[in-house]
């Protein structure tokens, strides 16, 4: 049984140096819909052979059973349709990282924004209403993305705050928050100005127009980030686009913190985050707010996982309520993985038997989806086994999983 060993120290190995993210759901191997029916005990297999810089073709090619690299578009469109479906499981998860619309809420004399308009409640809200998820089905592409309005993806299972939409993309409802708040348009510029004396005549100081930070080395954002200034534009709010790459969005948005709207993105596997990102005591958008603050304060002295549940999910819904940035989408990534045993050799029996013919093409069991990781996981390796068998016979049964060092040239 010293190779069952073997497979007990990969699969550590391979989960002590990632997180541990919750599981999803069962997967089955002929279209079945996937459930939470899976099994927690094991290892099944004899052995878990690691193939370094395995390729996309590895995977097409039986040379391994599972690929643990996210695919490409080109990929994806290849594996999910025939003949290449019939053999090969294309299954999706909820990426950890997540678009965001970035909204700087300082309001002090210090700040280079001053007097900041969105540091007012109604027109941050009135922003959020005017964001519509359904264009990163031109954006990033259907089914490639999930809608997001909490800061936090639901990749990170328990933590995320699961709510309907509370601001549904409606230009009327943006208009009317403007209207109502002080924000009326100029009749004779058409733009939108500031009302800060409520005289409804627009003065020198009052003035408006935003900032806008996009990333142009970033395709989705730059164009999401184009989107959002047409639909501000067309509320007759001005923007002052300013595209910039990495290095200079940090001097504008993180250093100076001179701008008023950004296109940010980040990737967090784990809800402290929000402490770190929105805590009065520093964040870059400015946000100082006792109601969070209180929140999140419970959340980082939590001492049991109900309380991290419950602060995560309150610190959100103050989030949401007063719209300090916008939520956009979590990224979806596939993987995929032979549907039946290949034993490497794309299921074809072996002459003479090398001990593994007696599972080569029978269909996978075992596999687990898991949040924010996809099939290549602990539970996976701990619980996959070809049908008919439960156990390996102490030396043969092997899942080949294709670990990659580089994306193929597709």
């Amino acid at each position: 049984m010293e190779d069952r060993k073997t497979v007990s120290a990969l699969v550590f190995v391979i989960i002590t140096s990632i997180l541990v993210i919750p599981t999803v759901a069962w997967v089955y191997q002929d279209w079945m819909p996937a459930d939470a029916k899976f099994e927690e005990f094991g290892p099944r297999a004899d052995k878990l052979f690691m193939k370094l810089g395995a390729s996309y073709e590895d995977l097409e090619n039986g040379v391994i059973d599972v690929l643990g690299l996210p695919l490409t578009p080109y990929w994806y469109e290849r594996w999910i349709n025939p003949p290449y479906n019939e053999t090969i499981n294309v299954i999706g998860y909820v990426s950890t990282g997540f678009l965001i619309l970035d909204v700087n809420n300082a309001n002090t004399s210090t700040s280079p924004v001053y007097p900041n308009p969105c540091s007012v409640l109604s027109f941050r809200q009135a922003i959020s209403h005017l964001i519509n998820r359904s264009w990163f089905d031109e954006i990033i592409g259907v089914g490639q993305y999930f809608p997001l309005w909490v800061p936090m993806s639901p990749a990170l299972g328990k933590y995320y705050l699961n709510i309907p939409n509370p601001y549904p993309y409606n230009t009327t409802m943006a208009e009317n928050l403007l209207d109502e708040n002080w924000f009326p348009i100029n009749p004779s510029t058409g733009w939108r100005f500031w009302d800060r004396n409520h005289n409804g005549v627009e003065e020198p100081e009052e003035y408006l127009e935003l900032k806008f930070v996009i990333r142009v080395d970033h395709p989705h954002r730059k164009l999401v980030g184009d989107r959002i200034a047409d639909e501000l534009n067309n509320v007759h709010v001005r923007v002052n686009r300013i595209y910039a790459d990495i290095a200079m969005a940090r001097s504008i948005v993180m250093v100076n913190r001179d701008f008023h709207l950004y296109t940010g993105a980040w990737d967090f596997k784990e809800p402290t985050y929000l402490f770190g990102f929105h805590s009065s005591m520093n964040n870059y958008n400015g946000i100082i707010d006792t109601e969070l603050d209180y929140w999140l304060e419970k959340l980082i002295d939590a001492t049991n996982q109900e309380e991290v549940v419950a602060a995560s999910h309150s610190a959100q819904q103050v989030f949401v309520k007063k719209s300090f940035k916008v939520p956009l989408c979590a990224y979806m990534e596939y993987k995929a993985m032979y549907r039946r045993y290949t034993g490497g050799t794309a299921c074809q029996l072996v002459v003479p038997d090398d001990g593994e013919n007696r599972y080569r093409n029978q269909t996978w069991q075992g596999t687990v989806n898991a949040l924010g990781q996809g099939i290549d996981n602990f539970f996976s390796f701990l619980n996959m086994h070809p049908t008919g068998y439960a156990y390996g016979d102490g030396r043969n049964m092997t899942i080949r999983y294709g670990f990659p060092e580089s994306n193929s040239s597709h």
